[in-house]
């Protein structure tokens, strides 16, 4: 019989349940309708009419992905226990925190140990995930169970050797593709579609990269966010670049903010060049802005080209191959099937040049990078994906003179907010440098 904590702070289908072998626990299980008035009770989304199978029954289509639910169907589940088995320490990081990254992760550990909820804005390179240990291994040695949540998998992937290493219990990795069955821990990172599968799980719930895509658009996610917490829990929101809808909140002062303007290796954020080029198709770029690309990114770095559209993947690697024959240059985007293992050989310097879309716009680090934009102005690119694109370049202490270089058709709105975002937290950090 499998043990019960598998289940604690799940919601399971009865498919689900079967297909994992866990009939036995059935006996044990309380359970709750899937569906009530038109709504979905695991991502809450609301059913219309045509949501409805040949025999009657209406399902969910947005979750579709986990399992389909149905009207005649329930979700199983037991509630958290936090069954885990207390320890002396539960960090072993070594590292050492600036002053400012000191005071961040001071407030943190009080939001967690207070149950509050807060946004922390850090700029891109600014140590955030390091200003997270001191909370979380509070957290854990009060015996609580804590989410980390990220809104795709690649970030989920960046984040999980650093947590192995700092703390000393295990870890679940989850998200869609992860082949690996489930194991009760009391530390969890996983993507937010995951937490689809929670109810009332967590005491304490830190959201990375809140404003990315799909997270900052979607209502079912944002359900997937509250109805993983338990009723009294913490929730901690991570972001370089807040949307408007929560700068809102902020300036109603319906959310707390903590802010950090300066990176953790105390240099400014890079600001990008801007090139205007009327022809910027990747097949009439004329022959003076080739020779502007490769003087400019002579030097064998490696390099990330972002392009608005998939359709100009080949188009800019055919180009790029030109400009540079030696130089070893793969594609990928969102759903190539070779998606992870190109971001790795690109990490591991098999790759010199990986050309890609906004899918590597955040949440990955890069050694010694340099960033290309390719039609910085199109509509694809909003001032938060532009900022995160420039933060790809400087974050390593050993390295921070890598260029970031936006070629534009016109100089737009995004374009131009973007520079002064950027500008405008390297005032700010300045002036921190100056205390």
């Amino acid at each position: 019989m499998p043990n019960l904590n598998v289940m604690y702070g799940r919601q399971l289908l009865l498919s689900d349940i079967e297909r994992l072998h866990y009939q036995s626990l059935l006996p044990f299980l309380q359970k709750r309708p899937a569906l009530v008035n038109n709504y979905c009770q695991r991502c809450h989304y609301h059913l219309q009419a045509v949501h409805v199978l040949p025999n009657g029954l209406q399902y969910c289509p947005n979750c579709l992905a986990l399992g389909r639910i149905t009207t005649d169907q329930f979700l199983y589940y037991l509630p958290e226990k936090n069954a885990f088995v207390k320890q002396c320490n539960y960090l072993q990081w070594q590292g050492q925190l600036t002053a400012a990254q000191a005071q961040i992760a001071t407030t943190i550990t009080q939001t967690l140990l207070r149950r509050q909820t807060r946004l922390i804005w850090a700029v891109t390179g600014a140590g955030k995930t390091e200003m997270l240990f001191q909370g979380i291994a509070a957290a854990l040695a009060r015996g609580w169970r804590v989410a980390i949540a990220a809104p795709r998998v690649d970030v989920c992937l960046e984040l999980y050797p650093r947590l192995q290493q700092a703390f000393t219990v295990p870890i679940s990795l989850l998200h869609g593709k992860q082949k690996q069955p489930y194991q009760y821990t009391q530390l969890v990172l996983c993507t937010i579609h995951q937490l689809w599968r929670f109810y009332h799980a967590f005491d304490a719930i830190i959201v990375d990269e809140v404003d990315a895509f799909p997270l900052a658009d979607d209502t079912t996610l944002q359900f997937a966010i509250q109805q993983a917490r338990k009723v009294d829990s913490a929730c901690l929101y991570l972001t370089a670049t807040p949307s408007p809808a929560l700068l809102r909140q902020i300036n109603y002062q319906q959310l707390k903010v903590s802010y950090l303007p300066l990176r953790y290796h105390q240099q400014l954020l890079p600001v990008p060049r801007i090139k205007i080029i009327p022809n910027l198709a990747p097949r009439t770029l004329p022959w003076l802005w080739r020779r502007y690309l490769q003087r400019t990114f002579a030097r064998s770095r490696p390099l990330l080209i972002f392009v608005p559209y998939i359709r100009w993947l080949p188009l800019l690697q055919q180009l790029w191959q030109q400009l540079f024959p030696k130089r070893r240059i793969a594609c990928v985007y969102a759903n190539d099937p070779q998606r992870l293992t190109k971001i790795t050989a690109f990490r591991q310097a098999q790759i010199d040049v990986l050309i890609t879309t906004t899918i590597l716009e955040r949440g990955v680090t890069f050694k010694n990078v340099d960033v290309l934009v390719y039609q910085a102005d199109a509509p694809s690119f909003s001032i938060a994906a532009l900022v995160q694109i420039a933060g790809r370049v400087g974050r390593y202490a050993t390295d921070t003179a890598g260029i970031v270089v936006f070629l534009c058709k016109h100089l737009t709105i995004n374009v131009k907010q973007a520079c002064c975002q950027i500008k405008t937290m390297n005032c700010k950090a300045k002036q921190i440098k100056k205390l």
